[in-house]
């Protein structure tokens, strides 16, 4: 293998491992952050306020990413979708319910 395409083949594979690991670390920064600007919210809004808000964010860029509107979904399709982000926000609504009460760091480390 030539010094060209060896070089390519370690940066696929870097960036192949680097995937992974660099979901996972912004999926943890978002849960942080997410939860810290919640908190400061819930003076504001209340827990159910900030959750409302934080899922109709989140199905907003969605929307702007997925665009369902170019491939319509079938029942059994948008049933789960709805099922799904019934689940989430019954999850973030407990997750901000506990986190009125007991430390950020305690109800993230209990919590996720």
């Amino acid at each position: 293998m030539d010094a060209d395409r060896l070089g390519a083949h370690h940066a696929t594979m870097f960036g192949k491992r680097a995937l992974p690991f660099g979901s996972v670390l912004g999926s943890i920064v978002s849960v942080q952050i997410g939860a810290a600007l919640a908190k400061g919210l819930f003076p504001i809004v209340g827990a159910q306020g900030a959750v409302t808000m934080r899922v109709s964010l989140a199905a907003l860029i969605l929307l702007t990413i997925w665009r369902p509107w170019r491939k319509p979904l079938d029942r059994r399709t948008a049933l789960t979708i709805a099922g799904f982000g019934l689940a989430l926000g019954t999850m973030n609504l407990t997750f901000y319910m506990a986190l009125r009460t007991v430390p950020l760091g305690v109800a993230v480390a209990i919590g996720r």
